[in-house]
């Protein structure tokens, strides 16, 4: 049962109501709030998803857009506190492979590698999180998604169509990787 809905957030924005019961996510059953949390976790913020709300002796359907944790609140002081003075990346959070660091970059910064004191790359610099962390994808995990792409996997209307990813440069991301070092 939704206990309150933030005015400003998605919920409200959606239609949802205090009182409501959230009973499938995108047409999977939830039995209880700790399945609802996992289904609706399991998506990224922005994407849309499909619910069913039990509201009294109906059931509605509503989508909703899922905001970042960040935006879900009016949390001026947290939000402030985590960037002091720096500008973040807007999406910071829910990559399901990452790992933080302590390197202070500006958003436009993301894309470069992470280099160990062996000169080994040890993955890709993604997004600027917080303060004092940056969070970047381990490079066996690049070159694993490199391979997909190169193999057609990704669909074309995210823009990389069977053939797209054939840019030579990506084959120097390095075949070992210590795994100590991420």
């Amino acid at each position: 049962r939704i206990l309150g809905v933030n005015p400003k957030g998605g919920g409200a924005r959606a239609g949802l109501r205090r009182g409501d019961i959230i009973v499938r996510v995108n047409g999977r059953e939830v039995a209880d709030v700790d399945a609802c949390i996992h289904a609706i976790g399991s998506y990224l913020p922005g994407d849309r998803v499909q619910l069913t709300v039990r509201r009294g002796e109906e059931e509605v359907e509503i989508e909703a857009e899922l905001d970042s944790i960040y935006d879900s609140f009016d949390n001026r002081r947290a939000k402030f506190q985590n960037a002091l003075g720096t500008r973040l990346s807007e999406r910071r959070a829910g990559f399901p492979a990452a790992f933080e660091h302590d390197l202070g970059l500006a958003p436009e910064q993301c894309g470069g590698p992470v280099v160990n004191l062996r000169g080994e790359v040890v993955g890709i610099n993604i997004a600027r999180s917080g303060r004092v962390t940056s969070l970047a994808i381990p490079a066996a995990t690049v070159r694993t998604v490199v391979a997909e792409m190169k193999a057609g996997k990704w669909r074309p209307e995210a823009g990389l169509a069977k053939g797209a990813a054939t840019n030579p440069s990506l084959e120097t991301i390095p075949a070992t990787v210590h795994e100590s070092d991420q």
